[in-house]
C-alpha cells in the first residue's frame, strides 16, 4: 500500500487525509498540539467560539454536499451583514436606495459623478490595487470604501497587486457594489449560509473521529530535513522518526517547506520574503441581550482600529445565556505589537461607535494566530515563479491549501484543493499535469 505523508493538519490536511483514508497508508503531521489550524473553535465562559467568523457556503459544484456529509448537523441562516461608512450602517452588498436615502446628498453626487468619469476614461490595464478600484469605482468611492481598508488588512493600496482587489473584492464596479447588475450581486454575497451546531470546530472534529484507526497522526512534530534524491522526496526527518513516504501532499507555509528542503540561497531567500499579516482576535462579553443584527460588520474606515466585528449568538443563540453575548473585534498586523494597547484601542472604538456601552463590558479574552492573510504585493506572482519551478523538480509533491499556496482561500477554496488533490493521485497523473490542474486555484473568488 502506497504511503502517502500529509504535511499540516489543518481544514486541507484533515479534508485530503479523509478523502484518501480507506485507499492508502496516510501520516499526518503537524507542529501544534491539536490539529485543525484556523478551523478550530474553543469554550469561553462555557460557550463555544470560533476565531473569527466562518460560514459555509460555496459556489463550487458538490462542495455544499461534501460539506453536509463530513458534518450533518448545521443550522441554516439568512445571512445579515454590513458596512459602516460615515457613521451609519449599510446593508452589504449595499442597496442603492437605503444609500441614497442615509448618505449625504454630496458623497452620493460626487460618487456617482466619479463612476461616470472613471467608465468614460480610456484605462490603461491595472496594476495596484488601487489601479484597479478607481477603474471600477471611480476616485471619491475608490476613496470612500476601500482606500483606507487596504492598509488594515494587507498594506499600502499603491504596493499591492491588482490581483488582492480582483479576487477579494467579487464585485469590478460600483453597479456590482449596489446591486444592480444581477450577475455581480449573484457573485458577491451568499443569501444564505450553514453553520455547525457546535461552532466550525465541529467540522475537524468530525473529520478527526473519521481518521482514527486509519491515520496515524503525529502533532507537535518539527521536520528537521526532507531528503530529496533523484527528483524525489525519499525521507521526511522529524525530531523522534524518519518517514519514507511514495507521495508527500504539502499545506504548511511555502516558507517552511522550502526552509526544510534546504535548497539554494536564492529560493529561501524568495521563500522568507513571502509577505503575512497576522490577526488578533479580541472576544468581548457583554451585559445585553445583543449588540447587533449582523452575523459581521465591515469597518473600512481608518479611524476605527478594526476591520471586521462579529457577533457569535447571531450564528447560534442556543448556546448563549437570554442575557449575555459575545463579539469578536479583528485587527490584522505584520510585526510586533503591544497587545495590551491593540486591546484598549478596540475597547475604545467600540465605544465610540455605540456597540459598547459604560458597565456593558464584563469580560474580555484574546486570540493571535500568525500568518493568517497573504499579502499580495507587487513581486509576490514573480517570487511564487521561483519558488514553483523548485518545486516542480519534485515528483512526488504537490502543495495545497491557503498556507501551501499562499492563496487567498475561504474554507470551501481548501476543501475543492483537497478533492482535486485526491482527484490527481487517484489517476496517477505525472506532475506537469498537476502544474495545469493548480492553475485554477488562480480563479478562486472571495463569496462575503
Amino acid at each position: 500500500m502506497k504511503t502517502i505523508v500529509i504535511l499540516g493538519g489543518g481544514f486541507t490536511g484533515l479534508s485530503l487525509a479523509n478523502e484518501l483514508k480507506d485507499k492508502y497508508k496516510i501520516i499526518l503531521i503537524d507542529k501544534n498540539e491539536e490539529v485543525g489550524g484556523m478551523c478550530q473553535s474553543f469554550k469561553w465562559n462555557d460557550i463555544p467560539l470560533d476565531l473569527g467568523p466562518h460560514k459555509i457556503f460555496s459556489i463550487i459544484p458538490g462542495i455544499m454536499d461534501k460539506f453536509r456529509e463530513i458534518c450533518p448537523d448545521m443550522l441554516e441562516h439568512e445571512k445579515k451583514n454590513s458596512i459602516h461608512l460615515k457613521g451609519k450602517n449599510f446593508d452589504f452588498p449595499l442597496k442603492i436606495t437605503q444609500f441614497a436615502f442615509k448618505m449625504n446628498p454630496y458623497h452620493t453626487f460626487r460618487l456617482g459623478i466619479d463612476f461616470l468619469k472613471a467608465q468614460l476614461k480610456n484605462n490603461k490595464e491595472a496594476r495596484t490595487y488601487e489601479e484597479y478600484l478607481k477603474q471600477g469605482f471611480g476616485k471619491y468611492g475608490y476613496n470612500l470604501i476601500f482606500r483606507d481598508y487596504a492598509p488594515k488588512l494587507w498594506g499600502e493600496p499603491t504596493d499591492l497587486s491588482e490581483e488582492i482587489a480582483r479576487r477579494r473584492i467579487p464585485v469590478p464596479d460600483l453597479k456590482g457594489l449596489l446591486g444592480l447588475s444581477k450577475e455581480a450581486k449573484k457573485k458577491v454575497s451568499a443569501e444564505k449560509f450553514l453553520y455547525p451546531l457546535k461552532g466550525i470546530g465541529e467540522i475537524c472534529d468530525n473529520l478527526k473521529n473519521n481518521l482514527k484507526g486509519k491515520v496515524t497522526i503525529i502533532t507537535e512534530a518539527k521536520i528537521n530535513q526532507i531528503i530529496v534524491n533523484d527528483n524525489q522526496i525519499k525521507k521526511i526527518i522529524l525530531k523522534d522518526s524518519v518517514l519514507n513516504p511514495d507521495f508527500v501532499v504539502s499545506t504548511i507555509p511555502l516558507h517552511e517547506l522550502i526552509e526544510s528542503l534546504n535548497p539554494a540561497k536564492i529560493i529561501i531567500n524568495e521563500a522568507n520574503r513571502l509577505k503575512y499579516k497576522h490577526l488578533f482576535v479580541s472576544f468581548l462579553l457583554l451585559n445585553k441581550e445583543k449588540a447587533m443584527e449582523d452575523h459581521w460588520r465591515f469597518f473600512p474606515e481608518k479611524d476605527i482600529c478594526f476591520n471586521r466585528v462579529a457577533e457569535y449568538k447571531n450564528f447560534n443563540p442556543n448556546v448563549f445565556p437570554s442575557d449575555k453575548t459575545i463579539i469578536s473585534a479583528e485587527v490584522t498586523f505584520e510585526s510586533e505589537e503591544d497587545l495590551d494597547a491593540v486591546q484598549n484601542r478596540i475597547i475604545h472604538h467600540l465605544k465610540k461607535i455605540g456597540l459598547i456601552k459604560p458597565r456593558e463590558l464584563l469580560d474580555y479574552t484574546q486570540k493571535v494566530l500568525k500568518n493568517v492573510y497573504p499579502i499580495y504585493d507587487l513581486t509576490f506572482r514573480h517570487r511564487l515563479k521561483i519558488i514553483y519551478h523548485h518545486l516542480d523538480q519534485i515528483n512526488n509533491l504537490i502543495t495545497i491549501g491557503r498556507a501551501g499556496c499562499f492563496n487567498y482561500n475561504n474554507m470551501d477554496h481548501c476543501l475543492d484543493m483537497a478533492l482535486t488533490a485526491k482527484d490527481f493521485i487517484d489517476s496517477g497523473k505525472n506532475k506537469k499535469e498537476w502544474v495545469e490542474i493548480r492553475k485554477r486555484f488562480d480563479e478562486y473568488k472571495i463569496i462575503d
